[in-house]
């Protein structure tokens, strides 16, 4: 309010210069800026309470991961007292490689919550240091805000001492204004004298006085005159001076306003990185409270040793069984695969089809081929199961090496056997093996 005072006195001492709103727009300016960074600092100092809340949720933490170690030491107890109980059992091994595993989740477990635990370390300080630095920036821009009402109150000197100014020459302008008036009362008193003087003889006498009158009347035109160029002189100064002075209050306006519109972004700029800050505080603590809810879920199974035990056996039983159940089918499909078979090679009929099924345990399954023989040299093979899902494919390629004992035949020959032939040659082929077999039962016998 006491520069508004100022502003509005000085506008109307310079009111054909600056309009009564300048010096009080730059009050307004000024204490906008210093409201903002006083904003700035109450929300840097409610991110310090934030922060110390956080720190007080890492020392909670903290003691839940102390009492998580000493559950663990118990957990190990109870693991040494439950091992030495089932040592006269028979399936000892098993029990260990369970509580192996077990074991070694738990160490994972606790590696993840140590790395965690850290993360959320880091996290606390990294957010302490940016409120710190945001603190620091808010105390700038009040330094800042200050230095401005302090080149606000040096311009106020320099309007005073422009007022003390206009009244040394307001007081010169009067002498001069006065001059004139004493001026004009000579000039009229002479010419009253002149024309009050009835005879025209003592006229003539006095020429010379009138003269000498006439010499003063000039000297005091000439007077008038100086008196006239230094008014115009003083006026032309002056308004020089004014146009100077208020050059210097625009400029002054323009360099506060840009230092106002600075720090006003600088505080926006504060506010922002405190809202970013207060956003990243809000998910590190509920990232921190659903690590908390995870690490005491774990803490309760890790208090009940047992009941963790006989989960970890029935997740065990479950995926052995799983795995089972996929090796039966397994077992079943190939040998569903293992039944497929081509005929022998015929030129006339090159495709064979072929289906069999397999059983395995409570497994079935079937299986379908397709055989391809280009020559007797090449067999290629297609085979999938049909059934029991899960599918099961080959593909496959049969080819002979080295020099084939069958006579090769050409044209219409190869492959004309009739099944006559094929019969008296089959059983030609039966005397002869029963007749070597006689032959070495009579070698046995002697």
């Amino acid at each position: 309010m006491k520069m508004r005072k100022k502003a509005i006195l000085v506008s109307a001492l310079l009111a054909s210069l600056v309009s009564s709103g300048v010096m009080a727009d730059q009050a307004s300016d000024i204490q906008e800026a210093k409201d903002n960074a006083a904003k700035a600092l109450g929300q840097v100092t409610a991110l310090d309470g934030k922060v110390q809340h956080m720190e007080n949720d890492l020392t909670k933490y903290k003691d839940k991961t102390d009492k998580l170690e000493k559950d663990l030491q118990d957990y190990d107890t109870v693991k040494t007292n439950a091992a030495n109980a089932v040592q006269n059992k028979t399936d000892i091994i098993d029990l260990k490689q369970k509580v192996s595993t077990a074991e070694q989740k738990v160490a994972d477990a606790e590696k993840n919550l140590n790395t965690q635990a850290e993360a959320f370390r880091q996290v606390g300080q990294g957010v302490d240091k940016n409120a710190k630095e945001a603190k620091q920036k808010a105390e700038e821009a009040l330094n800042k805000a200050n230095d401005v009402d302090g080149k606000v109150t040096a311009l106020d000197g320099k309007v005073k001492n422009i007022e003390k100014d206009l009244t040394t020459y307001k007081d010169k302008t009067d002498k001069l204004e006065k001059d004139l008036q004493d001026y004009d009362t000579v000039k009229t008193n002479a010419e009253n004298a002149v024309q009050n003087k009835a005879d025209i003889i003592d006229l003539k006498q006095k020429v010379n006085k009138v003269g000498d009158l006439e010499t003063k009347v000039t000297q005091i035109d000439n007077t008038v005159k100086r008196h006239n160029e230094e008014i115009t002189q003083i006026k032309d100064g002056n308004k020089d001076f004014q146009e100077g002075i208020a050059e210097q209050l625009r400029q002054a306006k323009k360099e506060t306003d840009t230092r106002v519109d600075g720090i006003d972004e600088k505080v926006k700029t504060v506010s922002d990185k405190a809202d970013a800050l207060d956003h990243k505080i809000d998910n590190t603590k509920t990232d921190l409270a659903a690590t908390i809810r995870t690490v005491d879920e774990k803490v309760t199974k890790l208090g009940n040793p047992e009941a963790r035990i006989k989960e970890v056996e029935k997740t065990f039983g479950d995926k052995l069984a799983s795995m089972e159940g996929h090796t039966n089918k397994g077992l079943a499909k190939v040998t569903a695969l293992s039944g497929l078979h081509p005929l022998g090679y015929d030129a006339a009929s090159k495709w064979n089809i072929s289906v069999a099924t397999g059983h395995y345990k409570s497994e079935n399954a079937i299986a379908m081929g397709a055989f391809f023989q280009p020559n007797r040299h090449v067999l290629l093979s297609f085979a999938g199961t049909v059934s029991g899902g899960d599918d099961a494919y080959t593909v496959g390629a049969s080819i002979r090496v080295g020099r084939s004992g069958h006579k090769e035949m050409s044209g219409a020959a190869e492959g004309m056997i009739s099944a006559t032939e094929f019969y008296d040659i089959v059983g030609k082929l039966q005397d002869e093996i029963a007749r070597q077999r006689q032959e070495i039962e009579a070698l046995k016998n002697r």
